[in-house]
């Protein structure tokens, strides 16, 4: 098993790594009354793990699809390895919330399916394809079919085929929100690990502040109406993580001063007045 790492000096090799990632004065908006995120400028390390909190509506998952090309934006740039970001591209690859393989490929097929849209023959597709199920643990599933597999081992192998092509950039946007508590744990574990043995950034947007800080390097707070950055938090915690860092007094302090940075908006906003009124005659009040 590898030794912990220090955080202080994890947190400094991690800074001394040349930016993959760069957002400078990025601005969304749909519509003119509606601005999703305001001026946001961050550079991302190469091999970072930065995870994305703050309240719904804050531009978290917009922020995402920016990254990926799957949203233009209003102003500002962002950019890949120096490279304006105008559209999809094989330098990154994104997981998404909802089970998004396709259900007429076994798994085998659905990992190789970037390769051979890349142009790798058949054979060497499916070779890395193999390589790629042996690393998520899903050896004796490679012909199975989506419907036949659980949702963490779904995800799984939606990870491998992201990473399969062998994108610089892993974004993620709440890919795990959907398991229950266990399986959620197990998966971060394996996401870990995976990270760890392979060169790639990875963006993990989160509502969960325990996986935001389970999982980082960096978090990346998000302010709402419109989305603003509000801090960006290095994480006091050793690698390789544990789940027994979850307990330990470094994760309870940061989970509380992220529950007030986030909680303290959420307070700001006036909630509409509920509409109640009886439904049914009942005999006594509860």
């Amino acid at each position: 098993m590898t030794e912990p790492e220090d955080s202080a000096t994890r947190l400094e090799r991690l800074k001394s790594r040349p930016l993959i990632l760069e957002l400078d004065g990025l601005s969304k908006q749909f519509g003119p009354d509606l601005n999703i995120l305001k001026d946001v400028s961050l550079g991302i390390h190469r091999r970072e793990f930065l995870t994305v909190i703050g309240p719904s509506g804050c531009g978290k998952s917009t922020l995402a699809r920016i990254l990926a090309g799957l949203e233009t934006i209003t102003s500002g740039e962002a950019r890949i390895s120096g490279e304006p970001i105008l559209g999809p591209g094989p330098d990154r690859g994104m997981v998404f919330q909802k089970y998004t393989l396709f259900p007429w490929l076994t798994v085998k097929q659905n990992v190789m399916f970037g390769l051979t849209a890349q142009g790798s023959s058949k054979g060497q597709a499916e070779g890395e394809a193999r390589e790629w199920i042996e690393v998520i643990g899903l050896t004796k599933f490679a012909d199975h079919y989506p419907h036949q597999l659980s949702g963490g081992m779904q995800q799984r192998v939606a990870i491998a085929r992201s990473l399969a092509t062998r994108p610089k950039v892993l974004l993620m946007d709440e890919p795990f929100g959907a398991l229950d508590a266990q399986t959620r744990l197990r998966m971060q574990q394996h996401l870990i690990e995976i990270w760890q043995n392979i060169d790639v950034t990875v963006v993990f947007i989160t509502h969960d502040l325990d996986e935001a800080i389970y999982l980082a390097d960096r978090i990346l707070v998000l302010k709402p109406n419109p989305g603003e950055i509000q801090a960006l938090i290095d994480v006091p915690l050793p690698r390789p993580r544990l789940p027994e860092h979850l307990q330990t007094s470094e994760f309870k302090s940061l989970k509380e001063e992220l529950g007030e940075l986030i909680h303290s908006h959420e307070q700001m906003e006036e909630d509409e007045p509920l509409h109640i009124f009886r439904m049914t005659k009942v005999d006594d009040d509860v």
